[in-house]
């Protein structure tokens, strides 16, 4: 909690001053920091003092938490319950962090390519929890059999691959090769709260190409 104590002179200010403040969030379990789960690292899922770090600002790891259910006092809290190690596969989720980890170089230096926080009211729906952390690493979680899978930013490199001497087709085939004037896109825009603005919405430069 915080304790605020204002002077201020009345003369001069006549309204209650208010006040913002950033918070440093939960403490998260970082798999690729975890040399028993594919990482390399002290981090233990049955060990929550060993969790915390760079990984609490990154998308993948918010995420990789909020499948395996957040606790407090030993009782659960909020997300999936009862969710093993083995349906996030290690593998991919470790390397989906490592993409959202990878720096890029800002105005002030080196920082990781995909950040988020927020606060998640627990009478929100797990999915739009869920859906709002895709959203700040452009992207999608798919579940098949029961196994959670994660993948954001660029495409991964391609697994298959076939040419036109593979396709066999008896029936006529169209392709439209460009698009009309009203269903391309040449350009976006964004907002993004900015720090320098008191975490106000700011709206981004836009791109056009």
């Amino acid at each position: 909690y915080v304790i605020c104590t204002a002077l201020v002179n009345d003369k001069l200010f006549s309204g209650f001053p208010s006040f913002k403040f950033a918070l440093n969030g939960v403490k998260l379990y970082d798999p690729s920091k975890d040399s028993t789960n594919g990482g390399s690292g002290t981090h233990r899922w049955n060990t929550p003092a060993t969790w915390g770090g760079d990984g609490d600002h990154l998308p993948a790891v918010q995420l990789y938490n909020l499948l395996r259910g957040f606790s407090y006092g030993g009782q659960w809290l909020y997300g999936l319950q009862g969710v093993a190690e083995t349906r996030l596969p290690a593998a991919n989720w470790n390397a989906q962090i490592a993409k959202c980890r990878a720096e890029v170089e800002d105005t002030d230096g080196l920082e990781p390519i995909y950040r988020s926080g927020g606060e998640i009211n627990v009478s929100v729906q797990i999915a739009t929890g869920v859906e709002a952390l895709l959203t700040a690493c452009h992207g999608r979680v798919c579940e098949v059999g029961g196994v959670y899978k994660m993948y954001c930013g660029a495409p991964e490199s391609a697994v298959a691959s076939f040419t036109d001497a593979d396709i066999l087709s008896t029936e006529e085939q169209s392709f439209t090769p460009f698009f009309g004037l009203a269903d391309s896109i040449n350009g976006v825009s964004a907002k993004y709260p900015s720090p320098a603005d008191n975490w106000n919405a700011k709206v981004a430069p836009p791109l056009y190409r």
